[in-house]
């Protein structure tokens, strides 16, 4: 749920960018999370071929769609 809110509000975030928002989540959850909403279509990841390696990740439309529900669950 942090992910998505963090993706919606904030945009397209690199991975460290995605740390820092989600303060309190382990590194291992963290990536464990992006894996999983990028097989569920929730999310994007662009890897970028420089050096250093970049990585980027946003939200899909389908990603997009889960905001007003998720919205509505955090007010409530």
């Amino acid at each position: 749920m942090r992910i998505i809110c963090t993706l919606y509000v904030d945009g397209t975030q690199r991975y460290n960018d995605l740390v820092r928002k989600t303060a309190g989540v382990t590194n291992a959850m963290l990536s464990s999370s992006l894996k999983e909403l990028e097989a569920d279509g929730v999310i994007t990841r662009r890897q970028y071929e420089e050096i250093p390696p970049r990585v980027e990740y946003a939200l899909t439309d389908r990603g997009r769609e889960l905001w007003p529900i998720l919205h509505r669950l955090a007010h409530w």
